[in-house]
Parts: structure tokens; sequence; C-alpha cells
């Protein structure tokens, strides 16, 4: 935070190149040299999982997962550094490439993102760094290379199917009917989406599995409403700073795929909280971009000052909420 602070303050391309990869190379390490059997929710089955394969996954993960642990012997400390090697760099780069900032966009993605996939739903951080990237090519309409990075994404875990609508999502400000109209269009997609749900077969059974066997949130109400407020702030910073936000279509591009994400939250997160944020997220990691383009928009000290204030805030809530979590408390390999 400190060092995203001083990147705002006084930017510096040399400054911000260095710390990136530093602090790119931080998480990489913090990430794989956890005790990876007992720290993140996930991590007691994935661990099992790479010692005795026992439950079959995707195409790209399990080959990975086989190859390290039954071709190489490698230990499983060597799995998860390369494996989230391959994700964050994929995640840098995509900072890289779509926002002007770097160091406060790798903040947001440490607090939610990392915390969440890196640490728990590992084949899922792996997607998520593929869809991140193949939206560069989705700005410049290079749909073969889009569409290669999702499939890639899909081997990891198949619900990166989603982010293949980004390709039809406008790419200019819309008029409130347009947006309405967005919304409907919306709507009518995860109708399609439930209609392949309930007919293939592999997804019926996940989803059953991630909305009656895994929920297991008591109070999903209280974070549902938190994850609203959370997701909201996103909109309400960019309503507040509309006029310079919206005169690029990059920018706007990217807040229309936000809002989609917004949407696939409201409607899908009572149903399954999982289902929900797992949908969600390859739409939603843009607030990375979008807080830290709104950052480089902010030409005022005062307006800078205003939206990482209000961000940090939710920076620290993110981070907080999981040093209460049991199973995130942190033990080295060591």
């Amino acid at each position: 935070m400190l060092f995203a602070y001083i990147e705002i303050l006084k930017y510096n391309k040399w400054f911000s190149n260095l710390f990136l990869i530093f602090f790119s190379i931080i998480m990489i390490l913090f990430v794989g040299l956890r005790d990876g059997c007992t720290v993140g929710t996930d991590s007691p089955a994935y661990c099992f999982n790479y010692i005795a394969g026992f439950w079959s996954t995707e195409f790209g993960y399990e080959f990975l997962n086989t190859f390290f642990s039954k071709v190489l012997h490698a230990d499983y400390t060597i799995f998860l550094l390369f494996i989230n090697s391959l994700s964050l760099i994929l995640i840098a780069r995509f900072i890289k490439l779509n926002s002007y900032f770097y160091l406060f966009p790798l903040l947001i993605y440490f607090s939610d993102f990392f915390l969440y996939y890196n640490f728990s739903g590992i084949r899922q951080a792996i997607a998520l760094s593929f869809t991140c990237v193949s939206l560069y090519y989705a700005i410049n309409l290079n749909y073969k290379k889009f569409f290669f990075l999702i499939i890639c994404a899909s081997l990891f875990h198949i619900t990166a199917i989603v982010f293949a609508l980004a390709i039809f999502i406008p790419r200019n400000s819309l008029k409130l009917k347009d947006y309405v109209k967005f919304i409907m269009l919306s709507v009518l997609a995860f109708l399609g989406i439930g209609f392949l749900i309930e007919n293939v077969e592999y997804l019926n059974k996940k989803f059953i599995f991630y909305s009656e066997i895994q929920e297991v949130e008591s109070n999903i109400y209280v974070a549902y409403t938190v994850g609203l407020l959370k997701r909201f702030i996103v909109i309400f910073l960019v309503l507040i700073f509309r006029k310079s936000f919206f005169n690029d279509d990059r920018f706007v591009y990217f807040f229309n795929l936000y809002l989609l994400g917004f949407i696939i939250y409201v409607s899908t997160y009572l149903i399954s909280a999982d289902f929900g944020v797992r949908f969600g997220s390859y739409y939603l990691v843009l607030d990375t971009i979008l807080v830290g383009n709104m950052l480089y928009l902010s030409k005022k000290l005062h307006q800078k000052i205003f939206i990482t204030a209000v961000y940090s805030i939710v920076v620290i809530y993110k981070i907080y909420t999981y040093t209460g979590l049991e199973s995130y408390q942190y033990k080295f390999i060591f």
C-alpha cells in the first residue's frame, strides 16, 4: 500500500515496472512457500489429490498435476510455485497492458482474488489469469487469440467459458435505455447458460455441488449485502468521475464488462454463493484496472486522495476478513 501511494503521487515508469516485478515475486513466494496442505479452504483437497490423485479435474490442471507428481516426482511446493508463477505472471501482464498505474491494481488483486483463488481455488486462479490476458485481444478484436486463451482457461476451470461473452459487450458509453437493454440481454444470456447447465451432465453435476453440497454459509444475506456494497463502490466512483472516464472507449468497455459481472453476482449469489462469486469474478476482477485508470484520470490531488482512501478501506477490510478464518492462519513449509 505504501509503495502504491508513492507510485500514485510521483509516477515514474521505471519505479512502476521494478516494483510490479518485485511484489509479484513476493506474492509468488508468499503463496508458494506456505503449507499447501493446510493453508487455504480448498488446500487439503488439492494437496491430497496431488499425492493420491483421487479425483478428476479439467484436462489442463490434471495434466500438470500428473506431470509434476508422477513424472517429475516433484514436491508439492515446487508444483505450487510453478502454478502461482504462471498465474501471477499473467496477472502482472494484464495490469501492465490495461492500467496506467500498476501497484494499486496489484494491491486490489492481492486483497481479494489472490487470497481467494491462489490460496484456495487453485484451478480458477489459473483460469482467471488467462481470461484477464485475453481482455487485451478482445479490445483489439483479435478473435483467434481471444478464444484461444478462453479455451486455455477452460482447460483449468470450465466456468471460464462465461468470459466468452466479453466479445459481445458494448464498447462505448450507452444511454440509460441502452443499459436497460444490455441488462435484459444479460438476463437472457444467463437463461441460456441455465439451459446448458441443466442439459450438460458435467455442468449439471458441478452446479449441484456448488449450490447444494458446498454451500454452508449461515449468514449468506449479510455476506450478500456486504458484497453488493463492495462491488457498488467501483460503479459509484466511475459515476462520480464519468466526465473524464467516459471519454475513452477502452475504459468504458472495462466498465461495461464490470457491470456484467455485477449483474452475475446480483442474480446468482443467493442461489449459490460460490456459484455467484466464481462466475462473476471473471468480470469483477476488472475493478483492479478500473480503479487504476480512475487514479490516472484524476488530475487533482484531492481526487486521487479520495479514490485511494475509499478503496484502501475496502482493501484493508478484505484482508482483515481473511485473518479471522482458521484455514488462513499462515504456516510456512519450514
